[in-house]
């Protein structure tokens, strides 16, 4: 059997300790966060609520798919300002949940009581119980959306909606 060649031994081994380098190096991106006028975002909440969810949400790799202040993917909406895109959004809920009902007759007639639970709450509180009821499951009024589904606990649940929705509070 012939020794591996010196050069591709070398290689190899320069390559592995760059790659390992680089994701130990790799700052959290969460730190220092830009928001889209310069400032940064705030990074200190005491809230153990806030601080589990923002641990979760880099835990759970959210900014693969989701931009969050300029940094991230595309494939989700952006989160840096959900909550006040989650309140335009659901003013109109109504209207989404008949376009559904008709589109989707079997799927809404499982989901009615919650969604008629969605459409009793009224501003923050409709936000927090739907973001919530995503987080459980992204297809409850969305049977297309490519949001696997995480399994999170409702403590978990509970943190990431703290975190996303106060994480822009002066």
């Amino acid at each position: 059997m012939k020794a591996p060649r010196k050069d591709v031994v070398i290689f190899l081994g320069i390559f592995v300790v760059l790659f390992v380098g680089k994701i130990l190096m790799t700052p959290n991106p969460l730190k220092n966060l830009q928001t889209g006028n310069g400032k940064t975002a705030p990074a200190k909440n005491e809230d153990p609520r806030y601080q589990e969810g923002l641990r979760l949400f880099y835990e759970q790799r959210c900014m693969q798919c989701h931009t969050f202040y300029g940094s991230g993917g595309v494939k989700g909406p952006d989160l840096t300002f959900v909550r006040d895109n989650l309140k335009k959004r659901l003013a109109t809920y109504e209207d989404y949940i008949q376009q559904l009902q008709s589109v989707y007759p079997e799927e809404s007639k499982k989901l009615d009581s919650l969604l008629q639970k969605i459409l009793k709450a009224k501003d923050m509180e409709r936000v927090e119980l739907w973001l919530s009821e995503h987080l459980k499951n992204p297809t409850f009024d969305n049977p297309e959306t490519q949001m696997p589904i995480f399994g999170f606990t409702d403590e978990k649940i509970s943190a990431l909606v703290f975190f996303l929705l106060h994480h822009a509070d002066p």
